[in-house]
């Protein structure tokens, strides 16, 4: 689709690249980029948890990347065939520790019993990538 939109009058992107970095890179005319994880699952599946090492790993790529092409990136995509499980506000209900990030800005000041600190902290300790100052 996103290769489709490059034959719009005005597109978003000016250039796509798969399997570079990440699954998809979309990079911008002025040579920012946005990183895209794409998951698929059987429908017969579960929903995608927070907590599944699919997801985490995609969110230690987006820190690592982030790290290693600071300030280079606008946005970061997981997206998927599937969904995501939503049923509670918690640890594995990744639409929620998403928006409750960044709705306060990041982690920064919360305390280590926090949800979303912990969270983090668990991503990054099983992925080798630095926890956000």
């Amino acid at each position: 689709m996103q290769c489709l939109k490059l034959l719009d009058e005005s597109p978003a992107f000016d250039a796509v690249f798969c399997e570079n970095h990440e699954d998809v890179l979309l990079r911008k005319s002025d040579g920012r980029y946005d990183g895209v994880q794409v998951k698929t699952r059987q429908f017969d599946g579960d929903p995608f948890r927070a907590t599944d090492e699919a997801v985490t790993k995609s969110i230690a790529r987006f820190a690592t990347l982030e790290k290693t092409y600071p300030n280079r990136f606008d946005n970061y995509h997981f997206v998927t065939n599937h969904g995501f499980w939503e049923k509670e506000e918690n640890a594995h209900n990744l639409v929620y520790l998403s928006s409750a990030i960044r709705q306060r800005g990041g982690i920064k000041g919360l305390q280590k019993t926090s949800l979303l600190k912990q969270f983090v902290c668990n991503v990054c300790d099983s992925h080798g990538c630095d926890e956000p100052r």
